[in-house]
């Protein structure tokens, strides 16, 4: 909406039923599903355009102002939990995204499992990815758990950056995937200046063979986005020594 306009967002409980699939996306099964629909009064999409947005790397941004990461890992993480997607746009009539998510049909339990538990720490960490919206998500929740943040936006930005104060940085997160430096060679280079480097990285994807050579390297261990924070905590406490770790209340 570059002119301005109305962002609503809306939520209800849907059934889904024999008698009524053809109005919800096809590939649900029969239940309960929470429904948010978000819509905008902006500029909508193309029949070219819509059509691919949930694809991997397929982005209408410049060179450098995005991956086409971002609705690809919000497809899947929304298919990971049972739930579906959908997308209505058109030029110059805005766009609705419609999301379902299966509804609990358990009681919901307060008791965290060991799994779930975030854990708190201190120090200083790097964390480098293209998006800004991941960065200062990512900052401000490890702000939370007791860590100082430093942020790049590029992987060049990166080493500039961990040229001046490795020696103050004690662990760096990369995002896998950016324009022209990825975060294998990111970490590559930052070997060069710190052969103790310690690092997470960070990817939309599963272990393949780019993954499997940059742990080959050093790198401590691998998290997946979207990030469970809890997760990552852990593995961050891990990642900078035992004694960092300090359970979260």
């Amino acid at each position: 909406m570059p002119r301005g306009g109305e962002l609503t967002f809306a939520t209800d409980s849907v059934l889904v039923s024999s008698g009524n699939w053809a109005q919800h996306p096809m590939d649900l099964r029969e239940g309960e599903y929470l429904r948010i629909i978000i819509s905008d009064t902006g500029n909508g999409m193309p029949p070219e355009v819509r059509d691919h947005i949930f694809e991997p790397f397929f982005t209408t941004k410049d060179i450098g102002k995005g991956t086409g990461m971002g609705l690809a890992s919000t497809h899947g993480a929304i298919h990971n939990h049972g739930g579906a997607i959908q997308v209505k746009s058109h030029p110059g009539e805005g766009s609705c995204f419609t999301v379902y998510l299966p509804a609990a049909d358990a009681e919901v339990i307060d008791t965290l499992t060991e799994n779930e538990r975030f854990v708190r720490g201190s120090g200083s960490i790097l964390v480098v990815d293209d998006e800004e919206d991941v960065r200062e998500f990512i900052s401000l929740a490890l702000q939370k758990l007791g860590y100082d943040v430093v942020t790049s936006a590029s992987g060049r930005e990166a080493i500039d950056c961990y040229q001046r104060a490795w020696e103050d940085l004690d662990l760096v997160i990369l995002d896998m995937i950016m324009p022209q430096m990825g975060g294998d060679e990111l970490f590559s280079a930052m070997l060069q200046i710190n052969p103790e480097v310690r690092a997470i990285l960070a990817t939309g994807h599963g272990m393949n063979e780019r993954t499997r050579a940059v742990l080959s390297q050093g790198v401590c261990s691998i998290t997946r986005k979207p990030f469970d924070l809890a997760k990552l905590s852990r593995q961050i406490a891990s990642a900078m020594g035992a004694e960092q770790r300090r359970p979260a209340g």
